[in-house]
């Protein structure tokens, strides 16, 4: 569905479920991969204020946009799992939510847990044939689609068990939270490449206004990279240097 009829879809959805004999009172649950996580996230967050709150979401191939990202909110617990061989939602971009919900928010991700499947593609969380964007565009998986599936199941099982209640739930945060931190050892080394650099959606850069811990002043690699360039490891020497992130037209 789209941004305007989703709202209208998800509740024919529930009232078909409850009427087939589901409970009043059960969580409904969004899930959503690819493009569907940008509709799917605007309708969780603006049902927040609703009559029909949505308990969870889960991203699939997705991501909480930064709007969400910058000030670490969002209404409702969410997953986001990104496959590292995924040719549209890249795996640097998984990276960044991981770096803003997972290293710099609650312990192992809290609420919002960011998850990796190594060798899974775009098309690794579907099935049957790719649109032709994707078949265009989408690296190679190294593992099937079946082993992706079960990889995707366990993690979103562990997930929604202590969030929809009735469940049996032990063992389930134990799964995400290995889960979280085996993605965190295997992103660490674009985490250090980029903050590295002084990655604009890590830390906006100060430019000329107001410093604080809340921007960047200059890029850490400048005096790394000059320390290298003089090889000053084996002096014991280090290099001071003050630089700052300037736009392109200044």
């Amino acid at each position: 569905p789209d941004p305007e009829t989703m709202a209208a879809v998800v509740a024919a959805a529930v009232a078909a479920l409850r009427a087939a004999g589901m409970p009043a009172d059960a969580p409904t649950v969004v899930g959503a991969h690819s493009l569907g996580g940008v509709v799917a996230q605007d309708f969780v967050d603006k049902s927040a204020g609703s009559g029909a709150p949505v308990a969870a979401l889960f991203l699939l191939g997705a991501f909480l946009s930064r709007e969400f990202e910058f000030n670490r909110t969002f209404p409702v617990p969410t997953l986001t799992v990104g496959g590292t061989l995924d040719g549209l939602c890249r795996v640097t971009r998984i990276m960044e939510s991981f770096w803003h919900f997972v290293l710099n928010g609650p312990p192992a991700g809290g609420s919002r847990p960011v998850v990796v499947v190594v060798g899974a593609s775009h098309m690794s969380f579907a099935s049957g044939t790719p649109p032709p964007f994707v078949a265009a565009h989408d690296l190679k998986a190294e593992i099937s689609t079946d082993a992706a599936h079960a990889a995707v199941g366990e993690l979103v099982a562990a997930f929604l068990a202590p969030l929809v209640g009735g469940q049996n739930v032990s063992g389930a945060g134990s799964v995400i939270a290995n889960a979280v931190a085996s993605s965190g050892t295997w992103l660490a080394p674009l985490v250090e490449g980029f903050e590295m650099e002084g990655f604009y959606y890590f830390v906006p850069p100060c430019l000329e206004g107001p410093r604080g811990p809340w921007c960047n002043i200059g890029c850490p690699w400048t005096p790394r990279a000059q320390a290298l360039l003089a090889n000053l490891s084996w002096t014991g020497s280090s290099v001071d240097a003050v630089d700052q992130i300037q736009d392109v037209y200044d």
